[in-house]
């Protein structure tokens, strides 16, 4: 599901609901940021974001599924 809600310092990013996320109240969003992922917590689409490498994101999620 994309957020229709853009990210002041990201306006052109295209924010996705994780997967992982579910159907629940306590979900992310994620964005490619360039040569970055980026995070936000989707009740405060507007603050502050977490930014990883694509590999770094890409081991977080793997560890996330296997646990």
């Amino acid at each position: 599901m994309i957020s229709p809600v853009p990210h002041p310092k990201h306006p052109t990013a295209v924010w996705t609901k994780a997967d992982a996320s579910g159907q629940g109240s306590d979900c992310i969003d994620v964005a490619k940021l360039g040569a970055t992922m980026g995070v936000r917590d989707s009740k405060r689409p507007t603050n502050d974001i977490l930014t990883f490498s694509f590999t770094t994101f890409s081991a977080m999620t793997e560890a996330l599924t296997l646990s």
